[in-house]
């Protein structure tokens, strides 16, 4: 199943396993925006469903899979679950990752209470203590004293891959530090302890000053709020994806449900701005985020939330210093000349490209050598001062400093320098 949008490039990116080449994989382009292609979709769905013969156990412990969660007014937090195993029934015990639940409510994806749900129906289950995370497998337990015995696993299990990644991290800065040491230490060895420590004070100051520009430069804080889980982790996946170095991006707080005022005073306190998806902003917490001069970006499409943080990144990062060349002119001959008693040296020039404007700066070229890069203080055709020469066309132009002396053959670049905006080197890849 594919997008509708960019549908044919998606196709041929998976033409290797579509339905045309192997016969076992359909494909059904689709929009839920537009309902484009649903009937279809179910269709489909359904004829794969029998030819798996797929079935299951409508007793024992209810199994089941939550496909998003989210925050719902007079319902608290709400997880859609599909029933795998069992039947689920008012009072169950319920857990799913580190999440918990007695099931207090069971609505069906029109609203309507149930008192059970059976296999393969897609519900609403209200009780939930934390948001469980979309793709989280649903299990029933007979106790809380089971269900806490399971959390506290599953933590311990959880705090023991952090430890790992965490020692992996130490170890790689170990390996970094021998290796600088072994470094040091041959330095040393190859140097009488003077030399060394006069090398050490050099490097020394040089390397906390590479690590203090390592730390500066543009970022942008923000807080992401969504309407499900499920929305939160596609967006935290994509965002996992960024790497530039131009602009840091940190995540303050990310949660499901509406932006509150906490998430105003988060962003303020960091400089930072609010996406969010799908969610509504009451006009307080709106008031209070003008008020404190925080931006918030409402989206229910995700392309245009990170258009929208895209674009916010790229206005944090600082215009760059650009330079164009305007006009390019060879020097033909030089004169002497006396103005206000004062001798001047003249370059006789032909315009070769573009423009020479009095205005922009000059550089001078000489065998590939730059001699002078600064103003000029005279641009004539004829006899008349001009601030504008065109190509083909010869002129005389002249600089302050008379040390320096024009030669048959010299190149003159006139050129302007200007900011222009930076471009950031990330794309969210759709």
């Amino acid at each position: 199943m594919l997008k509708f949008r960019n549908s044919v490039k998606n196709k041929d990116h998976l033409t290797h396993i579509v339905i045309k080449v192997w016969r076992d994989v359909q494909c059904v382009p689709i929009s839920a925006l537009k309902g484009t292609n649903l009937q279809q979709l179910q269709e489909a769905v359904i004829t794969l469903a029998e030819l798996m013969d797929l079935k299951g156990d409508p007793v024992g412990n209810v199994e089941g899979r939550v496909i998003e969660s989210r925050l719902v007014t007079g319902k608290g937090k709400v997880a859609t679950v599909i029933i795998e195993r069992g039947t689920l029934k008012k009072g169950n015990l319920l857990i799913a990752g580190t999440s918990y639940a007695k099931v207090r409510g069971i609505y069906s994806d029109k609203g309507s209470q149930l008192k059970e749900a059976t296999l393969s129906s897609p519900v609403e289950v209200t009780g939930w203590k934390e948001f469980p995370s979309a793709g989280d497998q649903v299990l029933q337990a007979q106790s809380e004293k089971q269900i806490k015995e399971a959390i506290d696993w599953r933590n311990s299990l959880k705090m023991e891959e952090k430890m790992d990644t965490d020692q992996e991290a130490i170890n790689e800065k170990r390996e970094k530090h021998d290796a600088e040491y072994k470094k040091q230490l041959q330095l040393r060895q190859s140097l009488g302890r003077r030399e060394y420590n006069f090398v050490l004070k050099t490097i020394k100051p040089n390397r906390a000053k590479e690590e203090e520009v390592h730390h500066e430069g543009p970022s942008l804080s923000i807080v992401l709020k969504g309407d499900v889980d499920g929305s939160i982790d596609a967006i935290l996946n994509t965002l996992d994806t960024y790497k530039s170095q131009i602009c840091r991006l940190s995540i303050i707080h990310h949660g499901v449900g509406e932006v509150a005022m906490s998430d105003i005073d988060n962003a303020k306190l960091f400089d930072g701005e609010i996406f969010a998806f799908n969610v509504p902003v009451s006009e307080t917490v709106r008031e209070h985020a003008k008020l404190n001069n925080v931006v918030i970006h409402e989206d229910n499409v995700i392309y245009k939330l990170f258009d929208n943080l895209v674009d916010s990144l790229s206005k944090r990062l600082p215009l760059r210093e650009e330079q164009e060349i305007m006009g390019e002119a060879t020097v033909m001959d030089s004169f002497n000349v006396s103005f206000k008693k004062k001798p001047m040296r003249i370059a006789g020039c032909r315009v070769t490209s573009g423009v020479l404007q009095r205005k922009h700066k000059f550089r001078i070229i000489r065998e590939e050598e730059e001699i002078y890069n600064g103003p000029i203080v005279s641009l004539k055709h004829h006899k008349s001062e001009v601030e504008t020469i065109k190509q083909d066309t010869e002129c005389g132009l002249s600089i302050s400093d008379n040390e320096i002396k024009f030669e048959r053959g010299d190149v003159i670049i006139c050129y302007r320098n200007y900011t222009a905006e930076q471009t950031l080197d990330w794309t969210p890849g759709f």
